[in-house]
């Protein structure tokens, strides 16, 4: 039957290939990437939902006739379980260690994870079981389409702010600087016209109305005013005060005629005004006693008042409304104790009204007559007339805690947290609210740590919740949230190099029994056989046996900082840790206590000892914490390195870095002039890098992992775009016209300069998936002014300006932006302590929290300037030294290192001219006292330029990761070399 062996023949081979055990992949399963078959023509499946994941995206016909279905296909940067529902059509595709990717597998090899690809893995083919038959096609010659496709286009607010003049004359509408002394109200924010200063808690406020009342008396005599004269006379009289004076005539005029017989008539109408409001408020009738009663206490801070003499009795008010506009009123001269029983009785009256339930009236009383709006403020929560006291806060510039208080009261949480956000005080807050209204904490709390979550700051949001977590009552609610969070902070880390901090919590937080480790195998610990690539426990246990081994670079100064973090954030009682604590503490420290004297006994300091000594008292090791007493008595610890380190010459030339930063999980982003955008680890390893052109600018979002990269176009503008570093995915923000930026942010906000707008970009929203560039807050600025330098203070956020106009070419000034919503200017001039002011004028400063106390010092030389408050006096004395300087053609222009976050600042000591294969120094100092923490020194070539200066892991809002971002600095050269500084360990790696 030869025929029909034929068609047996023909039929074998158009079958081809025996089908597959698994023609698709199960759902369940955790895939490298999908595919999609399509029709030509047909729209791409909606990949919005995983486009955080998607590495890169590819779309061609599934056949090489080019006819037929399309293939879209996508990878992913990690493992990704899809959801049935959302992507119904998607073929799971799973990754091999041999760079391709199938949507089908044979009996058990889809289960075994053995030959599973690595995140990060290059895939590059992919095989697909379709219409009964395999295909295979290469991943490269599939075209590929861009991610930013998965995003909306990015939306751009930068608000108009209203402007409003405040502190000046009537006739002044801004100051000669050409920017307005005042406040700009963005947003949501109510911020009322009034500006008083900022009161804070715990005043005495019947000492400072005694201070003022004898000032004031110092003030009026006659011998003070003679001497006045003799003062402006001679130029002696500070500018700051001579703002604050009234002028000299009217202080004559005033005094002559009080102390005259013109003058009886108005001391006497001011005696009958009090008498007749006593008399008012005895019969009852309080209004009108109200109306008529004379205002005490100091006038508006930095107003200049007419005269500290009135010439007429102030008018009855119309109305009892609470009244905090700008005012140029004067505590009245009431002679012998008249003063001291007015305010009794205005005291007396406030109690009365109050014990009444008259709230209102007894807060008018307070802020009105006394001038204390914050005791007005909190007379109204009492009486729960929570709309108007949040009106009073805002309109009178209190403290934004006790604003924002009365908001959530009144339940204005939207504007609440909206002022929370601007103000940047979620600390304070949490601080002020803590064990007082359980409520109102519990929403501070979320609020700031979902800023933090959605910012990638998850680190950061353990550590807020850390005192909530060990209550019992909200330990439990709270546990589940911050395991997700653990485990998302942890996923961010590379293996085996998490960070002490992460490991203690990792280890802390596993529920010993689910986590399929039995207790006993513990006993061979550093040795367990576990996976790196596992969950957050896993994850951590394998970084930590790292360390025990000893086969880390830095394991000694790992392992002793481990110690600090064990001590920091065990607690045996609370709830996510008891699992450790009763099982596995005894266990798992023993032998880490042993490793820690084998690998690291030579840095051990009698402070280290005591701390381990501590640790293994709390895991129920009392023998072995005798014996560490006992070893700290004999240990004697190695001395600090040297202070002075030698840079080495290169060996190989590789582009320079230009531009460089440090991550809150120790990774290091830079760029080299060569184009190429690479991360690496925190020893120099490369993990990813990518060909990215135009980098002028990395900025680290705050202890995320995200970094901001900024890309200078042609047309002058810069383009914004986010970059994961532990997705390796970057995330297109939008091109704005960026002046000047804050190499750091802090938790919420990132100070720059758009055009003409300085202020604070709302990091949430940056972050967000549809991402946008908003201000929190932001101040007008003129074209002559150009920004120097940003920095976040205690006082609210600041930067500094020089003005490059004509007439003042070269002023310098720092501009404040308080949280109250005022906008404070100082003058920077030059001097010495010689009192010289026109000689060299030094090129670089460094910007501390000594600017606050009225000093701006030099970096490269001994000088220093004056920081004083804006006056009209301090800016002739201004212009007159910038036309000096100018004329003697001597340098204006200069650079600032911000030192906000406890930054260290360097200076470069370059070889003298003549000299010019001398040796260059570099010294790192810390700041405010100046002291040398370390010091470079370079035999030849050009000096080492600064990349990078980190925040301090222990300032505040910046804080990081264990000690792996403290105080560090990064450094280049032209040879392409990256150097590591840290300070305060006084070592310098070379990468």
């Amino acid at each position: 039957m030869p025929d029909q062996s034929y068609a047996a023949r023909r039929a074998e081979q158009l079958v081809n290939r025996a089908f597959p055990d698994h023609p698709t992949l199960p759902p369940t399963l955790a895939c490298d990437g999908v595919a999609f078959v399509i029709d030509a023509g047909e729209p791409a499946p909606d990949l919005r939902p995983l486009r955080d994941r998607v590495f890169q995206i590819r779309r061609g016909p599934l056949t090489t006739l080019g006819k037929g279905p399309d293939l879209v296909l996508v990878t992913f940067t990690c493992p990704t379980h899809l959801d049935p529902g959302c992507l119904a059509r998607a073929l799971p595709l799973a990754g091999s260690s041999a760079g391709t990717l199938r949507s089908f597998a044979e009996a058990g090899t889809w289960a075994d994870d053995r030959d599973r690809a690595r995140p990060g893995h290059v895939h590059r083919r992919v095989e697909l079981w379709w219409g009964g038959s395999r295909h295979l096609i290469a991943v490269e010659a599939l075209p590929a389409i861009s991610i930013a496709t998965l995003w909306d286009m990015p939306s751009v607010t930068v608000h108009r702010p209203v402007t409003r003049i405040v502190g000046v004359s009537p006739g002044r509408r801004t100051s000669r600087s050409g920017m307005p002394i005042g406040e700009h109200r963005t947003g949501p924010s109510r911020v009322s016209h009034a500006r008083i200063p900022l009161a804070h808690g715990g005043k005495d406020v019947v000492a400072e109305m005694d201070a003022y009342l004898e000032d004031l008396q110092t003030r009026t005599r006659l011998s003070s005013i003679l001497r006045q004269v003799g003062a402006r006379l001679r130029g002696a009289m500070p500018s700051e005060q001579a703002r604050q004076e009234p002028g000299i005539l009217q202080n004559l005029a005033g005094w002559l005629r009080w102390h005259s017989p013109f003058g009886n008539s108005i001391q006497r109408q001011f005696g009958e005004r009090v008498s007749h409001v006593d008399r008012l408020i005895a019969s009852g009738n309080i209004d009108a006693a109200l109306k008529l009663a004379l205002r005490l206490g100091a006038q508006k801070a930095g107003a200049k008042p007419p005269s500290r003499f009135p010439a007429q009795l102030p008018r009855a008010r119309a109305t009892l409304d609470f009244d905090v506009a700008p005012t140029l009123h004067s505590a009245p001269i009431l002679g012998d104790g008249t003063f001291y029983h007015v305010r009794q009785r205005y005291l007396e009256l406030a109690r009365r009204l109050e014990k009444e339930g008259d709230w209102r009236r007894a807060a008018y009383i307070h802020s009105q007559l006394l001038a204390d709006n914050r005791e007005a403020v909190l007379v109204l929560e009492r009486g729960e007339q929570y709309a108007e006291a949040a009106k009073l806060a805002l309109g009178a510039r209190l403290q934004p805690a006790l604003t924002i208080r009365m908001l959530f009261k009144d339940g204005q949480r939207d504007a609440a947290l909206a002022l929370a956000r601007r103000t940047g005080c979620f600390e304070q807050l949490a601080e002020d609210s803590r064990g007082k209204d359980a409520t109102y904490h519990a929403y501070v709390v979320k609020a700031w740590t979902d800023m933090l979550v959605s910012t990638g700051q998850i680190l950061r949001a353990l550590q807020v919740t850390d005192a909530l977590a060990r209550e019992a009552g909200t330990g439990e609610a709270l546990l589940p949230v911050r395991q997700r969070w653990l485990a998302a902070a942890v996923a961010a880390e590379e293996p085996t190099e998490l960070g002490g901090e992460l490991l203690a919590r990792a280890l802390f937080a596993a529920s010993w029994r689910d986590e399929g480790i039995d207790i006993r195998m513990l006993d061979t610990f550093p040795f367990i056989p576990v996976s790196s690539d596992g969950g957050p426990f896993a994850k951590a246990l394998a970084s930590l046996q790292h360390l025990a081994r000893g086969e880390a670079e830095d394991a000694a100064e790992r392992l002793i900082a481990l110690i600090a973090d064990f001590m920091r954030i065990g607690a045996p009682d609370a709830i996510e840790q008891k699992s450790f604590w009763r099982g596995a503490a005894p266990r798992l420290i023993e032998p880490l206590a042993r490793s820690i004297f084998e690998h690291a006994s030579a840095r051990l300091k009698p402070a280290d000892l005591k701390s381990l000594q501590a640790l293994l008292r709390i895991a129920g090791l009392p023998v072995l914490a005798a014996d560490v007493m006992k070893l700290t008595k004999l240990h004697q610890a190695i001395s600090a390195p040297a202070l002075s380190w030698r840079v080495p010459p290169p060996s190989v030339i590789r582009p320079a870095i230009r531009s460089a930063c440090l991550l809150a999980t120790g990774t290091m982003l830079i760029w080299r002039e060569s184009d190429v955008l690479e991360l690496l680890d925190r020893y120099g390893a490369s993990l990813w890098r990518q060909s990215v052109s135009g980098i002028v600018g990395l900025v680290p979002i705050g202890a995320s992992p995200n970094v901001i990269l900024i890309q200078r176009q042609p047309d002058g503008s810069a383009l914004l775009t986010r970059l994961a570093s532990h997705r390796r995915t970057l995330h297109p923000i939008g091109s704005v016209a960026l002046a000047a930026h804050h190499d750091v942010t802090s938790e919420s906000q990132w100070l720059v300069q758009i055009g003409g707008e300085i202020g604070a970009i709302d990091l949430v929203k940056m972050c967000a998936p549809a991402p946008q560039i908003e201000f929190l807050w932001s101040c007008a600025l003129t074209d002559r002014l150009q920004a120097r330098g940003f920095a976040h203070q205690a006082g609210g956020c600041s930067w500094i300006t020089q003005d490059m106009s004509a007439e003042r070419f070269g002023i310098t000034e720092i501009w404040t932006f308080r949280p109250s919503g005022e906008l404070v200017a100082s003058l920077c001039l030059p001097g010495s302590s010689s009192g010289d002011e026109s000689g060299p004028h030094a090129t670089e400063w460094f910007w501390d929290s000594n600017a606050e106390r009225g000093r701006l010092g030099s970096v490269d030389s001994g000088r220093w300037m004056r920081v004083v408050p804006w006056s009209e006096d301090g800016e002739d004395q201004a212009r007159a030294l910038a036309s000096a300087r100018r004329k003697a053609g001597l340098e204006v222009r200069y650079d600032v290192q911000p030192c906000d976050f406890a930054r260290s600042f360097v200076r470069i000591a370059k070889a003298q001219p003549g000299e010019a294969d001398g040796p260059s120094q570099i010294d790192i100092l810390a700041p405010c006292s100046g002291k040398p923490l370390i010091t470079l020194v370079q035999d030849d070539g050009a000096p080492l330029t600064c990349l990078f200066r980190a925040a301090d892991s222990d300032s505040g809002s910046a804080r990081a990761n264990s000690t792996q971002r403290a105080s560090t600095l990064l450094f280049g050269d032209e040879a392409g070399r990256l150097f590591i500084v840290r300070p305060h360990e006084r070592r310098v790696s070379v990468i």
